[in-house]
């Protein structure tokens, strides 16, 4: 989102630096090489944080009508869980 922001803003933007890291340049490889090996541990911890931070806010998800699997993203076991119920929803309804 960062690097997208910094492409389209160029000028106009009101950063005077950003930083950003591992970016994949290929989401589909990304997400399959997120599966194996190693990465398979570091993507059920990940899903952990994102699903303890997803619960303290829940309230503000109440009520939220749409394309969203608020179950699906509050019980994620994988970030892709957690994808496919909340963020890639999110930017389909919202059109980014």
């Amino acid at each position: 989102i960062l690097v997208r922001y910094l492409g389209e803003e160029t000028d106009k933007c009101s950063l005077s630096g950003a930083v950003s890291m591992c970016n994949p340049f290929n989401l589909v490889i990304a997400d399959e090489d997120f599966h194996k090996g190693f990465n398979n541990i570091y993507d059920r911890a990940l899903a952990n944080s994102l699903r303890a931070i997803f619960k303290k806010h829940a309230l503000l998800f109440e009520g939220l009508d749409g394309e969203y699997d608020i179950p699906k993203a509050a019980n994620a076991k994988t970030v892709r869980d957690f994808d496919e119920g909340l963020t890639r929803e999110f930017h389909l309804v919202s059109g980014q």
